[in-house]
């Protein structure tokens, strides 16, 4: 079985006593985001317990962060929304983000309390407007050249960034990248909401007043830039897969980000990639089996349990995929 560990000076792993070896810290703060994009499927939650699960071995605390910036995968038209920004038409709250939040905040409490772990939760929409991050991003992004290779656009004319400022005005942000000066540090784009007053948008990278988009490659930067320090971050197992346009993997770009921060780089522990009944990979997007909702039904105030069951059993054994049969023979044989 290939480890990651096969590059010695990589801090990307895959099992737990790798990443017990790479850590320096006898009490490690374990992170994780999870991104309320959607309804929270059996992925999100084997991420999360595998958090709390490298936590508890490691005797360490849990840091979540919930990523309520994040943008929809794939939307019609010129503009997108954040989920922070968008109407929860289906339920009571003020927001997707807020929906969704719920379900994990109940999730990751209840893990912290059966492992007795120290649980910090936080949100994407606080840490980017705290000025460690902004300045930790503009050292970043000044570094041109490098940063363009790391996300694989050595190819624009302008130095775009993924990096979107949202509209203060309408709450909307253009689907095309904004142009970034190093010399000034402003970060320019355009409003392409066709009812909006606003049409140029232009802010200062370290001004904390204007909202900032970031994407999910970048923004593990927060782990070094803002309280608490993260000494090993979790992420979903579709991270070792190479993002669009990128030979590398998402894990090997993120490393790479890191060592611009001139920090040093977090223990990247890549989970395992969870399989739905469709046998493609599960994500919110296919739809495909073992919602949060139909898993708690079943149990109850037991899922937590049952979760950490199940995925303590397949880190045990080294593990690194759950084919859609395993996971429905462990749980209920009637789930489709």
């Amino acid at each position: 079985m290939l480890h990651y560990n096969c590059i010695m000076d990589s801090m990307i792993t895959n099992t737990l006593a790798e990443a017990r070896i790479k850590t320096d810290s006898h009490n490690p703060v374990v992170g994780v985001g999870i991104r309320p994009s959607g309804e929270i499927h059996l992925g999100n939650i084997v991420t999360m317990a595998t958090a709390a699960i490298l936590a508890r071995e490691l005797h360490g605390s849990l840091d979540l962060v919930i990523c309520d910036l994040d943008l929809p995968s794939y939307t019609e038209g010129k503009i997108v929304q954040p989920f922070k920004y968008q109407e929860d038409i289906n339920g009571c709250h003020e927001n997707v983000s807020e929906h969704y939040s719920t379900f994990i905040n109940s999730f990751s409490k209840e893990l912290a309390r059966i492992l007795d772990l120290g649980l910090n939760i936080r949100y994407l929409s606080d840490i980017q407007a705290q000025q460690g991050f902004r300045e930790t991003l503009k050292t970043v992004l000044d570094q041109k050249e490098e940063f363009r290779k790391i996300i694989g656009r050595t190819n624009d004319r302008d130095y775009k960034v993924p990096v979107r400022p949202v509209c203060q005005e309408c709450g909307f942000i253009s689907k095309k990248l904004p142009v970034y000066n190093i010399n000034t540090g402003y970060i320019k784009t355009k409003c392409k909401n066709d009812d909006c007053i606003t049409h140029e948008i232009k802010v200062d990278v370290l001004d904390t007043d204007q909202v900032l988009t970031v994407h999910h490659i970048v923004d593990p930067i927060k782990d070094v830039s803002t309280d608490p320090k993260v000494d090993i971050h979790i992420f979903g197992g579709d991270y070792h897969i190479p993002s669009n346009g990128n030979k590398r993997s998402k894990l090997w770009q993120i490393e790479d980000l890191f060592k611009l921060t001139g920090q040093s780089v977090p223990v990247l522990f890549s989970t395992l990639t969870v399989y739905g009944n469709n046998g493609k990979r599960m994500s919110k997007s296919n739809r495909n089996g073992l919602s949060f909702s139909t898993l708690q039904q079943l149990y109850e105030g037991n899922l937590a349990l049952k979760v950490m069951e199940f995925t303590d059993g397949l880190l045990s054994k080294e593990y690194h995929h759950a084919p859609f049969p395993i996971c429905k023979d462990f749980f209920e044989h009637n789930i489709d």
